[in-house]
């Protein structure tokens, strides 16, 4: 029972590393479509020459767009598909935005840039707040520990004034100053977390 458990979770915690890294690769795609389409109007030879240039993990969902075209899918339709598998709001919106350039004839390249300018302002953003929550789980650790460190410095230094934590009423104090610790500890910590998913 457990085995395929660990085994859905592993699967899981791969899918969600591969659409992060994704994620952080949509600004070179999206510039690379651009430089590509300033060269060549073609949409489809920019999506190969992007892909040429590209590395997977996304280079592979780009890839299966190439191919889909090549066997009769619609450039539009394949491009929605590759960005539900990617299933970032920038590459959505950048899909969204080359469909309607082609149906009103609208120039891609100005829409490329400017979403790939969005993609590396949200990447320097997402770095920021990865770093102020690096700070804030070494101040969790600190807090944490700092007490225990008091508490067994003052042991070591005079065993006889911390003799009243051995007795019924001390362990009873010590075990709940544990699980307050504790507690507080793993409220700062999830707290970091939400905020580095919502980066």
């Amino acid at each position: 029972m457990l085995v395929p458990i660990l085994l859905l979770l592993g699967v899981k915690y791969r899918a969600d590393k591969t659409r992060q890294a994704m994620r952080g690769q949509v600004e070179n795609v999206l510039v690379g479509l651009s430089c590509s389409l300033y060269s060549n109007p073609s949409l489809c030879n920019a999506i190969a020459e992007t892909t040429a240039r590209s590395e997977d993990p996304i280079r592979s969902q780009l890839a299966a767009v190439s191919l889909e075209i090549a066997h009769g899918l619609g450039i539009d339709d394949s491009l929605h598909g590759a960005a539900r598998r990617i299933d970032d709001e920038v590459f959505t919106f950048a899909v969204d935005a080359i469909a309607i350039c082609r149906a009103t004839g609208a120039d891609i390249c100005v829409v490329l840039d400017r979403l790939a300018k969005v993609a590396g302002m949200r990447g320097i953003a997402k770095d920021r707040v990865e770093a102020l929550a690096s700070q804030q789980k070494t101040t969790s650790k600190l807090v944490t520990l700092i007490p225990v460190f008091l508490l067994s410095a003052v042991y070591l230094l005079n065993p006889t004034y911390t003799a009243y934590l051995f007795t019924h009423t001390g362990l009873i104090a010590v075990t709940y100053a544990a699980l307050s610790i504790g507690v507080g500890f793993f409220a700062m910590h999830r707290m970091t977390a939400r905020i580095s998913e919502g980066a």
